[in-house]
């Protein structure tokens, strides 16, 4: 009966002849469908396993984040967190509306969002960057914003909002030790990759396809110091392949290893057609040059396991797109939860047992998205729960998961969109 009305739904919408019609009627069978199917299973919009600890921050009326999976918000106590919100109004783009930074302290009963600063240098995906500079041992924080008309790094003590210097790049990844990060092209990555770079700012590089002046940039932040390490023409040359022909290259996805001493990045680029193709390089700072790992093809989310190894959910010829182990220099070295981990997700290792692996999937039939965690030396997957994402959440305003761990590896720190806004949630595994 259900399926029956999903179809008389849908032969009554009006899809005409366009294809924004056609993608509407589409959308609307699908959430239909997906609405029914969860009615059918009683399912809850947060479905947690047994023996799992969780507790929700944010407020009705704001959606309460933190961004990518790549940083953690917790301080090295596990005790603070950073927490970003924007009132829950309907526009989809950052561009001049500020968005609030803060803290919740987790030892008080009921944690409250307590604000610090504010910055208009976000985005949906990546947030503004908000991360504790060496786990947060001295209290200070470090976020993107926009002053004076370009892009800057902020430090602030996240305990007084005191701003304690402000650096001339935007921050994208900081060593653990919390003396120099990696910076990008923002406004760029937004043009070539919407939701992942800053629209309030245009793009001054829009008409280069491989600009010989901009790329990854190496900051130093007790001086400011900044150089520019790997341009985009210098990417393009880089064992160049035949889409790259005519192509327009940027930047994402940058990540340091453990000592800071490389950090893994991937290069992209459009072809004449608009098709994207990447691939996953590694640049050593200590040679100055980069580290091929033999990824041929597709790119995605990864994360280092140690100083020379690496899980990378990547393309291989002999294997297809799947979770893959790397190591340095060796390249591709098996694949990762053969048959049990097969879709991508957002990969972390767990702090002091590197082989235990957080992950997340993207929203099923049921748009739920699983949290769970597999063990790469016993091969067990263990599912954590289960956070239904509404359809609203799509596009640029999709909202993952994005799991990441406390620095302690007792807790969790998720993004959920289950309530209708976005909500952060501390799960004890």
């Amino acid at each position: 009966m259900a399926s029956h009305l999903l179809w008389q739904l849908r032969s009554i919408i009006p899809d005409g002849n366009t294809p924004l019609a056609r993608r509407f009627a589409g959308a609307v069978y699908r959430a239909c469908a997906s609405t029914l199917r969860r009615k059918k299973y009683g399912r809850d919009r947060v479905e947690i396993e047994s023996g799992v600890g969780f507790q929700e921050l944010g407020d009705t009326g704001y959606h309460t984040f933190f961004g990518y999976y790549d940083v953690t918000p917790f301080d090295n106590d596990g005790q603070t967190v950073l927490a970003m919100r924007r009132p829950s109004t309907p526009t989809s783009h950052a561009a001049g509306t500020p968005i609030e930074l803060g803290t919740y302290d987790l030892l008080e009963p009921a944690p409250v969002f307590k604000p610090f600063a504010r910055s208009t240098a976000w985005c949906w995906q990546m947030g503004c960057r908000l991360q504790w500079l060496g786990g947060g041992r001295h209290g200070l924080a470090l976020f993107n914003d926009t002053r004076e008309g370009k892009h800057v790094a902020v430090l602030v003590h996240a305990s007084t909002g005191q701003e304690q210097s402000i650096l001339p790049r935007p921050v994208y990844s900081i060593t653990r030790d919390g003396e120099r990060f990696v910076s990008l092209n923002f406004p760029r990555l937004q043009r070539l990759r919407p939701g992942y770079g800053y629209d309030d700012l245009p793009d001054a590089t829009e008409q280069e396809a491989a600009p010989r002046d901009d790329g990854l940039w190496l900051c130093d932040i007790a001086t400011g110091r900044e150089q520019l390490i790997l341009s985009l023409a210098d990417a393009a040359r880089y064992k160049p392949q035949p889409s790259m022909d005519g192509a327009t290259h940027y930047f994402n996805h940058v990540l340091w290893n453990p000592s800071g001493e490389r950090f893994f990045f991937i290069h992209l680029w459009k072809d004449r057609s608009g098709k994207r193709h990447g691939r996953g390089l590694v640049w050593d700072c200590t040679q100055q040059r980069i580290l091929d790992l033999g990824i041929e093809r597709h790119t995605s989310h990864y994360c280092w396991v140690d100083d020379d190894s690496l899980v990378v959910f990547s393309t291989h010829q002999k294997t297809g797109m799947r979770y893959h182990s790397y190591t340095l220099p060796e390249g591709m070295t098996g694949v990762v939860g053969e048959g049990i981990l097969t879709e991508d997700g957002h990969p972390t290792p767990r702090p002091g047992n590197e082989r235990l692996i957080l992950t997340d999937t993207y929203p099923d039939r049921l748009r739920e998205q699983t949290l769970m965690l597999f063990d790469m030396d016993s091969n067990e997957l263990r599912r954590l729960g289960s956070f239904y994402s509404p359809f609203t959440f799509t596009g640029e305003q999709r909202c993952d998961l994005h799991p990441r761990w406390s620095p302690t590896g007792d807790r969790i720190c998720i993004d959920s969109p289950h309530a209708g806004e976005r909500r952060m949630c501390i799960l004890t595994p």
